[in-house]
């Protein structure tokens, strides 16, 4: 396959995964996401008010955690490996990355999907579900991190990104570990759609630079 090939469809990829996440969170009611400090009745009466929404976030997540994002992650870690050579760890340690935010954000979508799954729930379980579900998407920054870091890394040593892409990956990475450890599930959301526009950017840029080589 072409690199102009491959870059394209990692960057469908790339789009069609962030659709489908985009998709789920609207149909969850992203903007009613119980706070922080809010009681178990009312988590509980967020996963029964947005039933359906979370039923369709599970399909969603999933559908495009395996049929849509493997492509970027294997169009990514080509690009990589081959402008890192045979002796690099980095585009390895990007792949490790892509492939381990997968276990989290699977695990999220089905922890908040099996609460909302019956009719009514115990807030107690409602509260546990919620707390384990933001527990997994705090998780899910640390493989981001790993991605972004080492792919930026690979970009600084060699010419397969633009270098302010690769200062600002760096400098994503460090937000990424830093929000997931000081502020656990509070800004984990708007900090996964970073990584979104980070996968878009290196979709088109790596489609350009094979296009014209």
């Amino acid at each position: 396959m072409s690199s102009a090939r491959a870059a394209l469809l990692g960057g469908a990829g790339a789009a069609g995964f962030l659709l489908l996440l985009l998709l789920g969170a609207l149909a969850v009611g992203v903007t009613s996401v119980p706070s922080g400090d809010a009681t178990a009745a009312e988590i509980a009466r967020f996963f029964t008010d947005h039933r359906q929404g979370h039923i369709l976030n599970m399909s969603l997540a999933t559908l495009g955690a395996f049929f849509f994002y493997p492509a970027f992650v294997a169009m990514l870690y080509n690009a990589l490996r081959q402008a890192e050579g045979e002796g690099g760890i980095y585009a390895t340690l990007a792949l490790i990355g892509g492939v381990g935010l997968l276990p989290p954000l699977l695990v999220q979508a089905v922890a908040w999907g099996t609460a909302a799954a019956p009719e009514e729930i115990a807030p107690a379980v409602a509260d546990a579900l919620f707390d384990f579900g933001n527990l997994a998407f705090t998780i899910a920054l640390f493989p981001i991190a790993l991605t972004v870091g080492a792919s930026s890394i690979v970009g600084l040593q060699t010419t397969v990104l633009p270098r302010w892409l690769s200062m600002s990956g760096v400098a994503f990475a460090v937000i990424f570990v830093l929000v997931g450890v000081a502020v656990p599930g509070l800004l984990g959301a708007p900090v996964f759609f970073l990584f979104g526009l980070w996968m878009l950017l290196v979709s088109a840029l790596l489609l350009r630079k094979a296009r014209h080589t």
